[in-house]
């Protein structure tokens, strides 16, 4: 079974994949693209969609991430979680679906 996979880190660092041959290569995938600082892979999905959203003003500041099973979902959702952390300015960083997300 393939997997998507979305890493979120410090700063508004991310990094995903998607279909890979296995559930730790997409794991390592996503955490080698995630540029940033204390990059870990918070949510792994099939079938679905992935969104991490930022602070605009603060990019180190609050960040939320979500997964749903459409794209305008899971970004609304991450941009509520970010806001509900603290978030004025709320944005969508990336997004990540997989082939039936």
């Amino acid at each position: 079974m393939r997997l998507a996979r979305l890493a979120a880190g410090r700063c508004g660092s991310y990094g995903y994949s998607f279909d890979d041959v296995s559930p730790e290569a997409a794991a390592m995938r996503a955490r080698a693209q995630c540029k940033g600082a204390q990059c870990q892979v918070v949510t792994s999905f099939r079938r679905a969609c992935a969104a991490v959203a930022i602070d605009a003003g603060n990019a180190c500041g609050p960040h939320g991430w979500a997964q749903a099973e459409t794209l305008g979902r899971a970004q609304d959702f991450a941009s509520r979680q970010c806001r509900r952390l603290g978030g004025r300015n709320s944005m969508v960083r990336a997004w990540v679906c997989d082939a039936k997300g």
